[in-house]
């Protein structure tokens, strides 16, 4: 199909020159590289493929797990000095 295209002048040389370094026409290089681009933007993204490996880091001995709060709530009346 023919079109016509505006594209940026840096985008024009970079792609000639890929032309050139490839011995490809302007035509060939600038189809291959728009297919790549639509191929990447169409495939998940390595980030999603992310996981977590949970695991047990067990509780320390004389912590009362059950009173944090309240050594947060210490300290921050500590911070803000309302006594």
């Amino acid at each position: 199909m023919r079109t016509t295209l505006t594209i940026e002048d840096f985008l024009f040389e970079k792609l000639n020159e890929k032309a050139h370094q490839e011995k490809k026409s302007f035509k060939q290089v600038v189809n291959e590289t728009i297919s790549r681009g639509l191929m990447v933007a169409e495939s998940p993204s390595k980030a999603a493929e992310f996981t977590m490996q949970p695991h047990s880091c067990g509780k320390k001995t004389g912590v009362d797990y059950g009173k944090l709060n309240q050594l947060a709530d210490e300290l921050e009346a500590a911070e803000h000095d309302y006594s």
